[in-house]
């Protein structure tokens, strides 16, 4: 692992998810008085986890059958939709493809 690396991982002891159209995060992992806690969880098993869902959002995973990935799976899989005060309003200019693709929340 190079430096910069470790003083990143340092620095910011968190795994969090985003999206381009989410700031500035929909989850977060335990806060910094957890850290050891964390990290010793994160040697222990195969997986990460990104944390929590944050209050202002609503995060929902769907089907993509097309590439096979599948909610119902023991491991599931698909598309992560998320929805709050924190996500895009819309798209620049296209008030039709922001109606088709955004809900008001």
């Amino acid at each position: 692992m190079s430096d910069l690396a470790k003083t990143q991982t340092q620095a910011i002891p968190c795994t969090c998810f985003r999206q381009a159209s989410t700031l500035p995060r929909a989850t977060n992992s335990p806060p910094a008085s957890l850290i050891r806690s964390f990290f010793l969880s994160m040697i222990r098993r195969k997986k990460d986890r990104v944390g929590a869902i944050q209050p202002a959002n609503e995060i929902k995973l769907l089907s993509v059958p097309e590439m096979n990935y599948l909610v119902t799976d023991p491991e599931p899989r698909g598309e992560v939709l998320i929805a709050g005060n924190n996500v895009s309003a819309g798209y620049y200019k296209m008030a039709d493809k922001t109606a088709e693709d955004f809900r008001k929340h």
